[in-house]
């Protein structure tokens, strides 16, 4: 399969998990992941939340945030991977006036 996210329609959520602002998430979603493309404009975050159905790959594309988690605070330049465990937590936080773009892929 092939996945253009110029032909994906965005969609805006705010407070995605309780974190702050408003992002748009391009998703494809079927019974065993879900793949996105997601854009964190300047001073909006998602939310601290722990992952109980599969873990998560966070690939960033382009921007600079910051991930917290059990192990600390990591900065996300582009070409860094978060990579969240079942059972683990997480939040992504964008702190530069640039937008934080990730790639995000979810097992079920």
């Amino acid at each position: 399969m092939i996945i253009d996210f110029e032909n994906i329609k965005k969609e805006t959520i705010t407070h995605m998990k309780d974190g702050k602002g408003t992002l748009y998430i391009q998703p494809i979603d079927d019974d065993t992941k879900k793949i996105a493309r997601i854009t964190i404009p300047q001073g909006s975050s998602i939310g601290s939340h722990t992952h109980t159905e599969g873990d998560e790959v966070v690939y960033t594309l382009s921007g600079r945030g910051i991930c917290h988690d059990s192990k600390g605070d990591h900065a996300l330049v582009k070409g860094l991977v978060n990579y969240c465990k079942t059972g683990e937590y997480h939040s992504i936080e964008n702190i530069e006036q640039e937008d934080l773009v990730v790639f995000v892929v979810i097992n079920k």
